[in-house]
């Protein structure tokens, strides 16, 4: 009698559990496209993490949801996928189209999200920048949370007593911010070549940022002498944080983020085209690789997605 009970209360548990699955994570992988990989598929509270896969997989996945670069320009938001890594046949696509808009649907949802970490940053620091101005007494959490921010954004100050929280706290107010999609999609596109470098494909490193501390990959144009390498990362989302503390740290982009400051103050949209006019320090192009990202901007129509958000 007990196993027949048991069977009974078992076999609604079943029925349950299976329709939580469907439901659950039917939004989260295509089951008739590539229900094999069902298995590396997780879903985190801010988004679908997306494993390694091949160009096909990718599109059909994207398509399974709908996702498209006209849909995100016309409702003016981006679905929460997040690719880890570029697929490394992305080199093997054959139509340009198809490549360039693939590199954009992948790299759109990467940029909002590094945006969200960063304003989230920048919602956490305002209460305790207004009690700096104020000169209001800081508690201890409020100080190391400004030392912690001060060592990942390079805002040092001389003092070593409290007097350098008022340094680091005015730094910090132009250097913990977002950035323009267009301009992050487009310097994307011109340091990894859509996404097809080697860089790129196995060193999930989209900006070309260099590294002198013996990791990397070794660029094959390195002179003789030279011993940069080309950061790599863990994954393309960790490309992308490494660029945004890059522009918002580094002393070569400081006019950007005068640029940005005035930009937030009289409350206008920021501008990848604008603030690109401030990138000369970025390659040693200067002048040139400036224009060739606005001209990126440009031709692909990237301004539209300055105002896009995650769904």
């Amino acid at each position: 009698m007990f196993r027949y009970f048991r069977i009974l209360f078992l076999k609604p548990f079943i029925i349950c559990l299976f329709v939580l699955m469907v439901s659950g994570f039917s939004y989260a992988t295509p089951f008739a496209e590539i229900k094999n990989r069902l298995e590396d598929f997780y879903v985190e509270r801010e988004g679908l993490y997306i494993p390694e896969m091949k160009v096909k997989e990718l599109s059909k996945l994207f398509n399974f949801y709908k996702y498209s670069v006209d849909e995100a320009k016309n409702t003016q938001e981006v679905p929460r996928i997040f690719v880890k890594f570029i697929p490394k046949d992305s080199d093997k696509i054959r139509d340009v189209e198809e490549r360039k808009v693939l590199f954009v649907k992948m790299m759109l949802p990467l940029a909002l999200k590094v945006n969200e970490e960063v304003a989230n940053e920048r919602k956490e620091f305002l209460p305790i920048y207004e009690k700096v101005e104020k000169k209001e007494i800081l508690s201890k959490d409020e100080k190391d949370k400004l030392d912690a921010l001060s060592k990942k954004y390079q805002a040092e100050s001389r003092f070593k007593d409290d007097r350098k929280y008022g340094v680091i706290a005015k730094k910090l107010f132009t250097r913990i911010d977002v950035l323009p999609p267009s301009m992050i999609v487009a310097q994307a596109i011109e340091e990894s070549g859509w996404g097809t470098s080697r860089f790129a494909r196995f060193g999930n490193a989209l900006f070309g940022e260099w590294s002198w501390n013996g990791k990397g990959m070794i660029p094959k144009g390195r002179k003789d002498g030279e011993t940069y390498r080309v950061k790599t990362f863990d994954t393309v989302l960790d490309s992308l944080r490494s660029y945004m503390r890059n522009i918002n740290s580094h002393n070569n982009y400081y006019q950007l983020r005068m640029r940005r400051k005035e930009a937030r103050y009289r409350e206008l949209l920021f501008s990848g085209y604008d603030f690109a006019g401030a990138l000369y320090g970025y390659s040693q192009r200067g002048v040139e690789y400036v224009q060739s990202i606005r001209n990126i901007i440009n031709r692909n129509n990237l301004t539209e997605f300055d105002a896009v958000r995650l769904k």
